[in-house]
């Protein structure tokens, strides 16, 4: 089902605002599609070489829409590097606060608060070594309700919120880029990196 224009101009933008924060990626010369569908995400279709991003048929209001474009476009702009984000919980902590970010900046602030933060006191967090473990897979994006586990939105939100309170978006951006946690705390301010250690050190012990 085709989305609107107005859905199409945004995630133009988003895409600009992502190549400027993460860098153009490799395979700038793939398009991308958007289109509904039962479920948000984004998926690399390499036989094809091109994007399909989803999102979510039963939304209702322009924020919602927005907001899981800007999520989904962090993933077309930065999935084919083999970076940091190869670890799917942090992937998702990034994607998380790049939504955050290009909504504020697009005049959406108080949703962009209020879908970072929802219901983050009523829920329990996967516990950190079973955080680390969970992959994702293309059976899950195009068949599976479900693709991750109970609660992990909310512990990559914990996380994501943390990340905002305490970091600045720069040095999340390095991370993007960052082929490994040592290169990503070689390569951010060294006031930043005892912060970086205290949320995210046991993650990748």
């Amino acid at each position: 089902m085709n989305i609107d224009q107005e859905y199409i101009d945004f995630a133009k933008d988003a895409y600009n605002q992502c190549c400027n924060w993460f860098g153009t990626p490799e395979d700038e010369d793939w398009p991308y599609s958007i289109e509904l569908f039962p479920r948000d995400g984004c998926c690399r279709m390499k036989l094809l070489h091109e994007y399909f991003i989803a999102v979510r048929s039963s939304y209702k209001c322009t924020e919602q829409i927005k907001s899981t474009i800007s999520h989904e476009m962090y993933h077309r702009v930065t999935m084919s590097r083999n970076t940091l984000r190869k670890n799917v919980w942090f992937d998702e902590v990034l994607a998380k606060l790049t939504q955050f970010h290009f909504m504020d900046i697009s005049g959406y602030s108080e949703y962009a608060d209020y879908s970072l933060r929802r219901n983050l006191e009523s829920c329990t967090t996967i516990h950190p070594a079973r955080l680390k473990r969970i992959r994702r897979s293309r059976f899950n994006f195009w068949f599976a309700r479900e693709g991750y586990p109970r609660n992990f939105g909310v512990s990559v939100r914990r996380l994501a919120v943390s990340a905002l309170e305490e970091l600045s978006w720069e040095t999340m951006c390095v991370a993007a880029s960052s082929n490994s946690w040592d290169d990503w705390i070689e390569n951010i301010e060294p006031s930043e990196r005892a912060k970086v250690k205290q949320i995210f050190g046991v993650y990748f012990d």
